[in-house]
């Protein structure tokens, strides 16, 4: 894992995260993007490759403030027919929208060290709820997803999205850009 941190009188309102990934090279999958105080950022990652980095990123402002709310599921044990799947949907209280969200995904404690819980998705659902879908691909244990919602008193904001294609075991990198000004 690896944490962040903004100065004095700033907050962390808002989060990203980089895995490196390559195929002969470093495999970082991401499983878990929180902030773990009012100033601090933290990631958690894997590593199924080659030696990698993987960064956490911090926006730190003084506004907007935000409080957190959280949703945990289990993720089951794949079975011989299909992968466990689970979505773990955080909700923010009346008069509060997303002003950014994260996850955390775990193994339960029972399970061989193996068994690796992916973060498929983390979206925003609407202005008030943030969702978090995880695969287990394991049948020798199971674990949970966590979708972490941090809430404020902000306006309405409209996505913008970034999408590339992925052929198998190729890697890419999608941007989204928000309008000049916003």
């Amino acid at each position: 894992s690896v944490s962040v941190k903004c100065p004095k009188g700033k907050t962390a309102v808002a989060a990203e995260v980089v895995g490196q990934a390559a195929l002969m090279g470093p495999r970082v999958e991401v499983n878990a993007l929180a902030r773990t105080g009012r100033r601090t950022v933290t990631t958690a990652a894997f590593n199924t490759g080659n030696p990698g980095k993987l960064t956490a990123i911090a926006r730190c402002e003084t506004r907007p403030r935000s409080v957190l709310t959280s949703a945990t599921v289990p993720v089951p044990a794949a079975t011989s027919t299909a992968d466990g799947e689970a979505t773990a949907t955080a909700q923010c209280p009346p008069g509060k929208r997303i002003v950014f969200g994260g996850f955390r995904a775990t193994r339960d404690a029972d399970a061989p060290a193996y068994v690796v819980i992916e973060v498929t998705s983390a979206t925003r659902a609407n202005g008030q709820r943030w969702r978090v879908h995880a695969i287990n691909v394991y049948s020798d244990g199971s674990g949970t997803v966590q979708a972490l919602a941090y809430c404020g008193k902000v306006g309405r904001a409209k996505a913008r999205t970034g999408t590339v294609a992925l052929g198998q075991f190729k890697t890419g990198t999608a941007v989204a850009t928000c309008p000049r000004g916003t």
